[in-house]
C-alpha cells in the first residue's frame, strides 16, 4: 500500500524493476524500525486523527531527524565490542562538558505543546514564563497558585537583596 502511495506521489517503484524501488523501499523499512524503535504508541495516546499527527511530530522533535540516513543510525544496533581492559580509558570529567544546547531546545518543545491546550484555557505569559490556566480550573486552585507564586517571588527577592 506504501509503494502505491509513493507511486502516486510520482515514484516508479511498484515493482522491483522500477527505478525508485531500492529507495522507497529504504524509506519504508527506515520508519517501521523507527516506530518500533520509538514509544510511538505513548505519544499516539488516544487522540483522534486530527490531532495525532501533532503528537507524533511533538514527539519526534528532540531527534532531529533530518534524512533517512539518520534514521538508520538511530535504529542501528550497536555492535557490542569485545571487554579489554587494557583498552579501558577513565572518563576525564574535569576536562569535558557537555553540550549546553538542549535545554532550550526542551524549553521551545514544551513551550510548543502549550499551545495545543484545550479550548477555553487562558495562558499568562513573560519574557521568561509562561502558565497555562485550564477552564475548568476552581478559583481556589488559583488562590493557591498566586501564593505559592508570591513565595517564589519573595524568596527571589530575598536572595537578591542578600
Amino acid at each position: 500500500m506504501l509503494n502505491r502511495t509513493y507511486h502516486a506521489a510520482g515514484y516508479e517503484c511498484v515493482g522491483v524493476t522500477g527505478v525508485d524501488y531500492k529507495t522507497v523501499n529504504r524509506r519504508i523499512n527506515a520508519t517501521a524500525r523507527l516506530f518500533e524503535k520509538l514509544p510511538v504508541a505513548e505519544w499516539a495516546g488516544n487522540h483522534r486523527e486530527n490531532n495525532l499527527l501533532g503528537a507524533l511530530c511533538i514527539g519526534l522533535e528532540p531527534y532531529e531527524f533530518f534524512s533517512v540516513s539518520d534514521v538508520q543510525r538511530f535504529c542501528q544496533p550497536q555492535p557490542r565490542l569485545p571487554d579489554r581492559p587494557h583498552m579501558r580509558v577513565s572518563p576525564a570529567h574535569d576536562v569535558l562538558v557537555p553540550p549546553q544546547t538542549g535545554h532550550q531546545r526542551v524549553l521551545s518543545m514544551f513551550r510548543r505543546a502549550t499551545d495545543k491546550v484545550a479550548e477555553g484555557a487562558r495562558t499568562l505569559a513573560t519574557d521568561h514564563l509562561s502558565v497555562v490556566i485550564p477552564k475548568d480550573a476552581t478559583p481556589e486552585e488559583l488562590v493557591q497558585m498566586a501564593a505559592k507564586l508570591l513565595e517564589i517571588a519573595q524568596s527571589q527577592r530575598e536572595l537578591l537583596t542578600a
